[in-house]
């Protein structure tokens, strides 16, 4: 524009000064028309014709100024349609940078908006599973833990339960054995009548006793079981022969485990007092006067247990005797 602008501003300085030289020239050639000598004879120009003639030149003059102005007015008409058209061009420009500017703000905005709302989203089901996900895990943390207090406690009742068993069966077994201890005599064959009856109640605490116990871990149920045999054998129940016989068996066997304790000695005492009363085999009876013997070599045997041993020994060698002799 500024080019365009100077270009023609030259124009219109160039017709100026195109002007300028014209009324210049003009000037000069009727001041030599005026100044030149006047041929003999003739008669030089009137005032009027000069007056004429200087009028016909002013009026040229304005004629071609005005032309001059209307030429320049054409030009400045041109060069500010041009402006006004570089304007134009330039505010369409401007306007559809503007258009495609909040065309790409649009865009932008809803990219962003898109953008964020999947980002939204995205952070709400992240946020979803990991509170599903730690939901779960507490659930199943509070199950396993409400599952391992149930499986205590069920446990602790298992083992209160057991322990008010043993505790009742010892009690049992205690009374059995206290009536079967104050009211009996080992070292004789038969009980009087009135000890049968204090026996038949010291079986009946025993039974009660080991039927207690013997479902329950531990050895508290041998000691129950030591107690029953041993008053039925002193009764000499024949009902329960061949039960009495197994369970002298059973004795015997947790006598020889624990042989190494001082407690294993009943046990032996029991097996071979069931033996004299209910046994018939002669190896068995061999084998429990054996035992016998053998506690008894041992040595460091309570009075009472003593007594019971020797008697038990010479029954058992009696029973042997009488088996060889028939």
């Amino acid at each position: 524009m500024a080019n365009r602008t100077r270009r023609e501003w030259l124009q219109i300085w160039f017709w100026e000064m195109g002007l300028v030289f014209f009324v210049l020239g003009s000037m000069y050639y009727l001041s030599q028309i005026l100044f030149r000598p006047i041929p003999g004879g003739k008669d030089g120009p009137a005032a009027g014709d000069l007056a004429t003639l200087f009028s016909g030149a002013s009026s040229l003059a304005l004629i071609l100024f005005s032309l001059l102005l209307a030429f320049a007015a054409i030009i400045g008409w041109q060069s500010l349609k041009s402006d006004v058209d570089q304007v134009k061009i330039k505010a369409e420009a401007v306007l559809t940078e503007t258009v495609k500017a909040s065309a790409e703000n649009q865009k932008r905005s809803a990219d962003l908006e898109s953008s964020m709302t999947t980002r939204l989203a995205n952070l709400e089901r992240s946020t979803t599973e990991r509170i599903a996900g730690l939901e779960a895990t507490q659930t199943a943390k509070f199950a396993g833990l409400d599952a391992d207090i149930k499986e205590k406690t069920r446990q602790l009742e298992q083992k209160t339960h057991q322990l008010e068993e043993e505790i009742r069966g010892r009690v049992h077994s205690v009374m059995g054995n206290m009536i079967g201890t104050l009211h009996t005599d080992p070292t004789i064959d038969e009980q009087s009548p009135e000890n049968q009856d204090y026996l038949a109640e010291a079986v009946y605490f025993s039974t009660k006793g080991y039927e207690r116990l013997k479902a329950l871990p531990g050895n508290g149920k041998y000691v129950a079981l030591n107690n029953l045999v041993y008053f039925s054998t002193l009764l000499r129940t024949q009902a329960r022969r061949a039960d009495l016989l197994r369970q002298a068996r059973e004795l015997l066997a947790v006598g020889r485990e624990f042989e190494h304790l001082p407690y294993s000695t009943p046990y032996l005492m029991t097996y071979a007092r069931t033996i004299l009363v209910y046994g018939s085999d002669r190896d068995e009876i061999q084998e429990a006067r054996g035992t016998v013997q053998e506690i008894l070599a041992k040595g460091g045997l309570p009075n009472r247990l003593e007594r019971e041993a020797r008697y038990i020994e010479t029954s058992l060698s009696a029973k042997l005797q009488e088996g060889i002799a028939s």
